[in-house]
């Protein structure tokens, strides 16, 4: 199950319209392959621009209103 980080990254790469639904579906079904023990799954914006479905502007741009978002909901 990927991390409310990730479910948060993903809805806003789609309200950016950044990349689609199936780019995400597609990561987050890498994400959920088995990993080393001593690896944690990768992060789904990792695998999006690792598999080039954004740039590493959008990138940054989605974890800063991502940031924005988390912010509102705990200001400390």
């Amino acid at each position: 199950m990927p991390a409310s980080g990730d479910l948060l990254f993903g809805k806003i790469a789609l309200s950016e319209k950044f990349c689609t639904q199936a780019q995400i579906d597609e990561c987050t079904r890498l994400q959920l392959q088995p990993q080393s023990p001593h690896q944690p799954a990768p992060l789904l914006g990792d695998l999006l621009a690792q598999k080039g479905y954004l740039t590493a502007i959008q990138h940054a741009r989605i974890l800063e209103i991502q940031q924005k978002n988390l912010d509102l909901v705990d200001p400390l």
